[in-house]
C-alpha cells in the first residue's frame, strides 16, 4: 500500500546467528532463513501480511535465539511460498517442514530439561501431533528446496539416542505428574478448528442420559465432515475440559478461553436445563476472531435453542435409546449451520448459504413435529443476510427480509439491526434525482435504534457502536449527496463519533483491523465532504481541496496498518487513490504522478491476491 510502485523491495539483511545459540536452534533458523531467500526475500512486513503472523514473531523465528511454536512456522513458510507465488506447493511442503519441527523440537525439550529450565527459551507452545497419521516420515527436509523432490535437498539428521531418551523421559514424567489432571493438549492446526466441549446439565431431577446423547450424536456428525475435508480440524468432548466460568468472568470469556487454549475457530458446547417439566436444549456456538476476523459482526457467543417435554426426551433417550424426531432435526440444524460456518470461513460463500438453508430447513421441521417447540435461531437468519448480500446488490431485499426474520425472533438483536440498515442503505443510488428520502431515513432511524440497544460484551459493543455511527453518517451524506437536504454537518459529526470510538475503543485481534478499516471509512467521509464542499458558501468550515486530500491520506494511511492483505481492503484502497486523484487533479497538483503509480501498484496488488484465493 503506501505511494510506492515498482519492484517490490527486498528484505534487509538479517543479523548473523548468535554461534553461542543451541546448534539445533541455529540450524532451524538457518534453514528458515534459507527458504526466505530462495523465495526472493520477501520483507517481513510483506511476509507477516500473507501468512497473518506478526512481523516481530517472524524475525524471531529465523533469530535462533527462540524455538518457534508449529504456528509461526508454518506462518513462516506459507508465506515464503505465497510471496514466490508457489502456492501449489504449499499442501506438499508443510508435511516436511512439520516433521523437521517436530524433530527439532524433541531436541529442543531434551535441551531444557538438561538445563533445568533456567536460563533457556521458553518452551514452543502448540506442539502438533508427530505420529505417522499426521506426518508421515520423509526422507528428506527442505531447506532452501522448492519442494521435497527439488535440488537442495537436505538429509535428515537422526536424533541423538541421549536426546531421543531425555525427551522420552520428560514425556514420562510430564504424564505421571498430570496424571489426575486433564491433560494440556497442544493448539489445534486446521485452517477451521472445531472444539466440542461437554454438554452440561441442570434441574430438578438426577443428572439425565440426554446430554451425554446429544453431546454424541453431535460428535458423529462433526467428525464425519473433519473426515471428508483436510482442513478441518475437531476436538471432541474427551480432550476438553467443562466449561465453567471462572470466578469473576462471564460465559463469553470462558468459552473464549477455551478458544485460545486449544487454538480453535468455533467452540460449540451444549447446555440443558429442566424447569417444570419442560427441557431447554441450548447449543452455545462462540465464533473467535481467528478465522472471522474479516466479519467480526459473528466474532463472540451465539445460541441456538429448542424447548419441550422433558418426559418425551427422556422416554425416547433412555427407555428407547432414540433421539425424538424433534431432536434429530435440531441436531442436524446445527450440523448443518457449524459447516456453512467453515464454507463461510474459507470463502465459500455459495456453499455456506446452501448449509445454511439446510439448517433453516431442518429448524422449520421441528416446529412442525407437534408439540410444545419453540425454537430460536436468530443467529442463523443474520447470517444468511450477511452471505446472500455480500457483494451482490441484486440480491439486498432478500437479506433485508432474513435480517427481518432475525428481529423477530429477537427484537434486541443488534448485529441484525445494523445488517437491515446496511442493506436498506445500500440499496439507494447516492445522486440526484435517483434516491428518495424513505429508504435513506428509514435506515437512519435502524441506525439509531441500533446505537440504543445493548447487544455483546464492551468490545463487541464497541465495535458494533462504531459501525452504526458509520453507517448514520454516510446516510446523512447520501441525503445530502442526492439533493434531500443538507445534512454536512449531521455527517460530519457522526464521523467524529467513529473516528473518537475507534481512538478510545482499545480493540484488539480481528475486531481492531475492523475498527482500523471503520476509521478509514470515516475520514475518507470527511475527505468526501471536502472535496464536495470545496468552492462552495461550506469549504471554509470542511476545509476545501486541502483538507479532502490530506483526509483521504490519512484514510490510506489507517488501510496499511491492517496487518493482513484481504481483497476487500485493497478495493476500498482503490477507491480512495483514485477519489485522492480527482483531489489532485481539481488543484492542479504535481502529486498526480505519485498517485497514478500507487493505483497501478495496488491493482496489481489486488490482482495477485484475488488469482492466490
Amino acid at each position: 500500500m503506501g505511494g510506492t510502485s515498482g519492484a517490490p523491495r527486498r528484505g534487509r539483511k538479517e543479523g548473523l546467528i548468535d554461534p553461542a545459540l543451541p546448534s539445533h536452534r541455529r540450524t532451524f533458523a538457518q534453514r528458515l532463513r534459507a527458504l526466505r531467500k530462495d523465495c526472493h526475500d520477501p520483507a517481513y512486513r510483506l511476509l507477516s501480511r500473507l501468512s497473518h503472523c506478526g512481523t516481530g514473531t517472524l524475525s524471531e523465528a529465523a533469530g535462533g535465539r527462540r524455538f518457534p511454536t508449529w504456528e509461526t512456522t508454518r506462518a513462516y513458510v506459507t508465506g515464503c511460498l505465497l510471496y514466490a507465488q508457489r502456492g501449489p506447493e504449499i499442501d506438499e511442503v508443510l508435511p516436511v517442514w512439520r516433521h523437521l519441527w517436530a524433530e527439532t523440537n524433541a531436541v529442543e525439550q531434551a535441551h531444557r530439561q538438561q538445563e533445568g529450565g533456567q536460563g533457556s527459551a521458553p518452551p514452543a507452545a502448540s506442539s502438533p501431533p508427530t505420529t505417522a497419521v499426521d506426518a508421515p516420515e520423509p526422507a528428506e527436509v527442505v531447506g532452501v528446496a522448492r519442494s521435497p523432490h527439488s535440488e537442495g535437498l537436505v538429509r535428515r539428521r537422526a536424533l541423538p539416542l541421549r536426546a531421543m531418551t531425555a525427551a522420552a523421559v520428560v514425556v514420562l514424567i510430564m504424564g505421571l505428574v498430570g496424571a489426575n489432571a486433564p491433560a494440556a493438549r497442544p493448539h489445534m492446526t486446521g485452517l477451521y478448528n472445531i472444539v466440542l466441549a461437554p454438554f452440561t446439565w441442570s434441574g430438578p431431577t438426577p443428572a439425565s442420559q440426554v446430554p451425554s446423547r446429544l453431546q454424541t450424536v453431535l460428535f458423529r456428525e462433526l467428525n464425519a465432515w473433519a473426515d471428508e475435508v483436510s482442513a478441518i480440524q475437531l476436538r471432541g468432548p474427551d480432550q476438553v475440559e467443562v466449561i465453567e466460568p471462572e470466578r469473576g468472568s462471564n460465559r463469553n470469556e470462558s468459552l473464549h478461553r477455551v478458544a485460545r487454549d486449544h487454538g480453535a475457530d468455533v467452540v460449540v458446547t451444549g447446555r440443558l436445563q429442566s424447569i417444570d417439566g419442560m427441557l431447554t436444549v441450548e447449543i452455545e456456538l462462540f465464533l473467535t476472531d481467528r478465522t472471522f476476523g474479516d466479519a467480526p459482526e459473528f466474532v463472540g457467543l451465539h445460541t441456538i435453542s429448542v424447548t419441550e417435554p422433558v418426559d418425551v426426551l427422556e422416554r425416547n433417550l433412555e427407555i428407547n435409546e432414540e433421539l425424538t424426531e424433534t431432536a434429530v432435526h435440531y441436531l442436524k440444524a446445527v450440523v448443518a449451520f457449524v459447516r456453512g460456518l467453515g464454507d463461510y470461513a474459507l470463502d465459500d460463500f455459495t456453499g455456506a448459504e446452501g448449509r445454511f438453508l439446510t439448517a433453516e430447513a431442518e429448524f422449520d421441521l421441528v416446529d412442525e413435529v407437534p408439540g410444545h417447540h419453540r425454537v430460536r435461531h436468530d443467529v442463523l437468519y443474520l447470517l444468511l443476510g450477511n452471505t446472500v448480500g455480500r457483494g451482490d446488490k441484486a440480491r439486498l431485499d432478500q437479506a433485508v427480509d432474513y435480517y427481518r426474520l432475525a428481529l423477530s425472533q429477537n427484537p434486541s438483536y443488534t448485529r441484525a439491526r445494523i445488517g437491515l440498515a446496511e442493506a436498506t442503505r445500500a440499496a439507494v443510488r447516492c445522486q440526484a434525482g435517483q434516491a428518495q428520502p424513505g429508504p435513506l431515513e428509514l435506515a437512519a432511524d435502524h441506525y439509531r435504534a441500533a446505537l440504543a440497544g445493548d447487544d455483546g460484551d464492551d468490545g463487541s459493543q464497541a465495535f458494533l457502536r462504531m459501525q452504526a455511527h458509520l453507517g448514520l453518517g454516510l446516510a446523512y451524506q447520501c441525503l445530502t449527496i442526492a439533493k434531500l437536504g443538507d445534512h454536512w454537518a449531521d455527517a460530519d459529526a457522526e464521523f467524529r463519533e467513529v473516528l473518537r470510538l475507534h481512538a478510545t475503543g482499545g480493540l484488539a485481534g480481528g475486531e481492531a483491523r475492523h475498527s482500523l478499516r471503520l476509521a478509514a471509512e470515516a475520514k475518507a467521509g470527511q475527505a468526501l465532504t471536502a472535496y464536495l464542499t470545496a468552492g462552495q458558501s461550506d469549504a471554509a468550515r470542511y476545509g476545501g481541496y486541502q483538507t479532502a486530500a490530506a483526509a483521504y491520506e490519512e484514510a490510506l494511511a489507517l488501510l496499511d496498518r491492517i496487518d493482513v492483505v484481504r481483497p476487500r481492503n485493497l478495493e476500498r484502497e482503490l477507491i480512495y487513490l483514485r477519489n485522492l486523484r480527482s483531489v489532485y487533479q481539481a488543484m492542479d497538483a504535481p502529486e498526480l504522478t505519485d498517485v497514478d503509480a500507487r493505483i497501478s501498484a495496488t491493482s496489481s496488488t489486488l490482482a495477485s491476491v484475488a488469482k492466490r484465493r
